[in-house]
């Protein structure tokens, strides 16, 4: 079986790495799998991907948009989708999260009865973007909601996912839950890192250390996690909170800043 995994931006993050695992897996079946991202937005992907001497298309060198995607941007993501599509002959179409690239698929695909489509749904959405009642976001939600009828399968990374895209509206031909999977080989706990890290940190024994680890954007919840830690702050001291990440510059200073504010409460 051929198999076109299309998905939105080629970066560092888990979203790729669980891609990579995903279609290595899967090759190992014996399917054929060609790979194509919307827009490139960090180099250094290669150092996610295994194996790292994949080529992937990119459709565009950046991010084409800024929210969502104007008429000329969809009109030429659709065309160089639909050239790759007729070149590749794939089977399946298996569109992997993001609003943009689903959508894209279903234009990309077309009435085609000679390709399958199939979306990957990953998280509970933006909730603080509805209760904020961000018009832009909600369009993209009723876009999603109105085609997801004509897709053959959704695949869903959690029951939350399912739940709260059900909710929305969304429901594709046939749907399942299908968990993140994890190699428990190396992703173990490793008890001389652990000591390594401290001992980097300054951390002591008799103190807890607690950490939150991705992308510096609003959607990791970085902020709530600040806030949470200077709650701690105040009712005990043995307590070391630690912020690993990069991303989003704007909102990097914001956390800055309101780690100044948190400050009195730091012992």
């Amino acid at each position: 079986m051929k198999i076109l995994v299309y998905f939105q931006d080629l970066c560092v993050g888990g979203v790729l790495r669980q891609l990579s695992q995903l279609v290595v897996n899967i090759e190992r079946k014996g399917h054929v799998i060609s790979v194509v991202a919307l827009y490139l937005s960090d180099t250094n992907w290669k150092h996610l991907w295994a194996p790292e001497s994949r080529n992937i298309e990119v459709l565009f060198p950046s991010k084409p948009y800024t929210d969502i995607p104007d008429p000329i941007t969809l009109i030429k993501a659709t065309s160089r989708l639909r050239k790759i599509i007729k070149n590749e002959k794939p089977d399946i179409l298996y569109s992997f999260g993001g609003h943009a690239p689903r959508f894209l698929s279903l234009l990309a695909a077309g009435t085609s009865r000679d390709i399958k489509l199939v979306w990957r749904y990953r998280g509970a959405g933006h909730k603080l973007l509805l209760l904020n009642n961000d018009i832009k976001y909600k369009t993209l939600l009723c876009i999603d909601k109105y085609i997801s009828n004509f897709v053959d399968l959704g695949v869903y990374n959690s029951d939350a996912t399912f739940s709260y895209n059900g909710g929305l509206g969304n429901h594709p031909k046939k749907q399942c839950v299908i968990s993140n999977g994890f190699d428990t080989e190396k992703f173990k706990p490793g008890p001389e890192a652990r000591d390594q890290v401290r001992r980097e940190l300054g951390v002591s024994e008799d103190e807890k250390l607690i950490g939150i680890v991705g992308r510096v954007i609003p959607g990791k919840g970085y902020h709530i996690f600040l806030k949470a830690a200077a709650s701690v702050l105040k009712e005990r001291a043995d307590v070391r909170f630690v912020c690993v990440g990069d991303g989003n510059k704007t909102y990097n200073s914001d956390l800055e800043k309101l780690g100044r504010d948190c400050n009195w409460a730091v012992n």
